[in-house]
């Protein structure tokens, strides 16, 4: 694995750009990562510059600016590194439409239908939509919904349960989850 480790973590982790660096590298080259068959399985880099957290900062915030209220950082192409000119802001919504076809785990539980929500799945078995949380390497079956968006609601639901108010992750249907 190679040695990411950043040594002045304590200056770092309060910067806005920290987690989304830390989280790039760490799918990219710890092999222990869950997502990393999806990047560095696949051979997807960081460029050499952004090796350095303080030029990654300089780079993402001269080119990007800082990042807008319910939206994520991706690679536009996602056969692409991260990189100069193949990185952006982006909405979930738009994320789910830059990505490579899911795969099946097994014929008789899942669909082909591919929902446009987070943490949502169509089941074949069940002929309805299975909202699933995941948290600390667990899966959480949250239940089956006739309804694509009622899967979607009991995912947010679940996700400001678990995560609490300050919860800033990406919601389906930020703002009709009750406080």
């Amino acid at each position: 694995m190679k040695n990411f480790y950043d040594s002045d973590f304590e200056r770092h982790s309060t910067n806005p750009y920290y987690r989304m660096w830390y989280s790039m590298m760490y799918r990219c080259y710890n092999a222990k990562c869950p997502a990393y068959k999806n990047y560095g399985g696949r051979g997807i880099i960081v460029c050499d510059q952004w090796h350095d957290f303080d030029t990654f900062v300089v780079d993402i915030s001269t080119t990007l600016g800082p990042r807008p209220e319910g939206l994520t950082f991706e690679r536009a192409d996602n056969e692409g590194n991260y990189e100069r000119g193949n990185v952006e802001y982006a909405s979930y919504a738009d994320q789910l439409k830059n990505r490579r076809p899911i795969q099946a785990v097994t014929r008789t539980t899942t669909s082909s239908k591919a929902s446009r929500y987070k943490g949502v799945c169509h089941t074949k078995e069940h002929k309805s939509w299975r909202a699933v949380g995941y948290h600390g390497g667990r899966t959480y079956f949250l239940g089956n919904h006739a309804i694509e968006e009622d899967a979607a609601r009991a995912h947010d639901k679940w996700a400001m349960e678990t995560f609490g108010p300050e919860y800033k992750g990406p919601l389906n249907f930020p703002g009709e989850i009750d406080e």
